[in-house]
């Protein structure tokens, strides 16, 4: 069972690493992380907070909106859909920060505690003891989150258990998992699409957290088989043809995709649509 205390067990055993004491370029994250995404990641002077709590969720195997995953801003976007206040933050709770308020993250951190008016929080990338570029416990104000969001732990909100999934509007791990149960007739245990280009990620504004997106790419399973079901060539890759076709075979099938039709964009009104259609065959 995928449980918040795994990952804050994964996490405190991380407490005191620090990339100056590492004999290797980079960090133990990044070059974990460099193997599935590019060499750039483990190479020294990346920022690596990010990388630590995917290495972390990893280790403890919780998936998560946005994870695996090096960049903050895209992180928020990915949870935007699962979000709740700071200060219902609990613990295993990923948190990410803004410091200059201007609307871009910063920073991102796992939540140990709440302690009402702070947070205490385990992260990598952080100054310890006049140290930078450690793994350690910070206190962070309210004031500076910009997201808090719970990972897939079993019986958490954002769970994919069961099979009915919510009609929202968001391309999340319960209908990835749906999209899988219904095109390829099993569940792969990921809750994701994977490695979908990220040229073809405006086609997708639906997404939130519910697809990988790579460069350079490899295509996924899922995608193939859907290709298969719509029509359209099976590459795997998610591209123009391929989200006009869905739009196309599900008006086709008596759903509303919204009044833009078969513009090729996955936006909300399209993804309810193929919510409901995975509903009504699940």
């Amino acid at each position: 069972m995928a449980r918040a205390e795994d990952v804050l067990a994964v996490a405190r055993g991380e407490i005191g690493y620090c990339r100056w004491d590492d004999p290797e370029p980079g960090t133990k994250y990044g070059r974990w992380y460099a193997r599935d995404h590019g060499a750039y990641f483990g190479t020294s002077g990346v920022a690596f907070c990010a990388m630590f709590v995917s290495w972390v969720l990893d280790r403890a195997g919780v998936p998560c909106p946005g994870f695996p995953g090096a960049y903050c801003p895209w992180i928020v976007d990915a949870v935007r859909g699962r979000s709740h206040p700071s200060r219902e933050a609990r613990p295993g709770d990923v948190v990410l920060f803004d410091w200059g308020r201007d609307g871009v993250s910063d920073h991102v951190g796992i939540v140990e505690r709440n302690e009402g008016g702070h947070l205490v929080t385990i992260e990598g990338n952080t100054t310890i003891g006049g140290r930078t570029g450690c793994v350690g416990r910070r206190s962070r104000q309210h004031a500076h989150v910009v997201a808090c969001a719970t990972p897939d732990y079993d019986g958490a909100s954002g769970d994919a258990g069961g099979t009915s999934i919510d009609v929202d509007g968001d391309l999340g791990p319960r209908t990835a998992r749906a999209m899988q149960l219904v095109f390829c007739g099993q569940d792969f245990g990921d809750r994701v699409i994977s490695s979908q280009p990220l040229a073809v990620r405006p086609l997708w504004p639906s997404d939130s957290g519910g697809i990988e997106w790579r460069s350079p790419a490899e295509g996924s399973l899922t995608i193939a088989a859907m290709q298969r079901a719509v029509g359209v060539d099976d590459d795997g890759f998610a591209g123009p043809d391929t989200t006009q076709a869905l739009q196309r075979h599900l008006m086709g099938e008596g759903y509303d995709v919204g009044p833009s039709g078969d513009d090729g964009y996955i936006g909300h009104d399209s993804c309810r649509a193929l919510q409901r259609y995975l509903n009504d065959r699940l």
